[in-house]
């Protein structure tokens, strides 16, 4: 029987993933995909929901080895049951012994002994300037894809990759931008200086605000996915 090869002791599942998603993420990555332990005990396991990159840093930092990059499946069964999957930039843990782990909590992982991730090859967080990826989806089926089209006004095909804004009800070809979004937390003042001078958006106690004045913040597509944003008109 042939051997499933291993990237740093951590299972391959390429194989196991459909194969409308597996050729459309093997060409997006480079890569392939894994399944990487999560730690579900002691400091290493209390990684901040949401902050997958500061935490693998903290770790890499105060211990050694190094950040691994790729994308986590997001496993709400709404989705996936119907041929929707969904990407989140995220990262691991290479320790240094050599073995990936996650260390970051998630709900949807709750439970759960692994994380399904794929590496990529040529996508890095930047932790300096606060630079991370929007989320990526792929179809598995026609069904899904014209129902998406339909609902959206968005025509989507399978076996594509997409860039998805948050609400992921918008998209782009991988084609059209880089994927790339600012985070917009109190250790990158720039980027919520350039949110700001964009839009007109503040970030008061890590929740976007809307001067009175501006009754309602008109935003091109691009700067959803510039800032990772998903803004809905509310009631005056």
């Amino acid at each position: 029987m042939k051997t499933q090869k291993k990237f740093d002791g951590t299972k391959l599942y390429t194989h196991k993933i459909p194969k409308r998603v597996r050729g459309a993420m093997k060409q997006f990555t480079q890569s392939d995909c894994y399944l990487v332990k999560r730690r579900r005990s002691g400091k290493t396991s209390e990684g901040k929901y949401r902050n997958c990159h500061t935490n693998v840093a903290y770790w890499v930092e105060h211990i050694g080895g190094e950040s691994v990059d790729g994308w986590m499946l997001q496993r709400e069964k709404g989705l996936l049951n119907n041929g929707w999957w969904s990407w989140a930039f995220h990262s691991v843990w290479k320790t240094p012994e050599g073995n990936l782990v996650d260390v970051t909590q998630n709900p949807l992982h709750e439970g759960k002994t692994h994380i399904t991730f794929w590496k990529d090859k040529t996508r890095r967080v930047n932790l300096v300037d606060g630079i991370s990826y929007n989320t990526v989806f792929v179809f598995a089926n026609q069904r899904i894809a014209e129902h998406f089209s339909i609902q959206t006004n968005q025509r989507v095909q399978p076996s594509k990759v997409y860039w998805a804004s948050m609400s992921n009800m918008m998209v782009k070809r991988v084609n059209e931008i880089s994927g790339e979004f600012r985070l917009l937390t109190a250790e990158y003042p720039t980027n919520i200086k350039l949110l700001k001078d964009r839009t007109g958006l503040e970030i008061v106690d890590d929740n976007l605000f809307c001067p009175k004045h501006l009754r309602e913040v008109e935003t091109s597509a691009d700067v959803l996915f510039d800032f990772c944003l998903s803004i809905e008109k509310r009631a005056a």
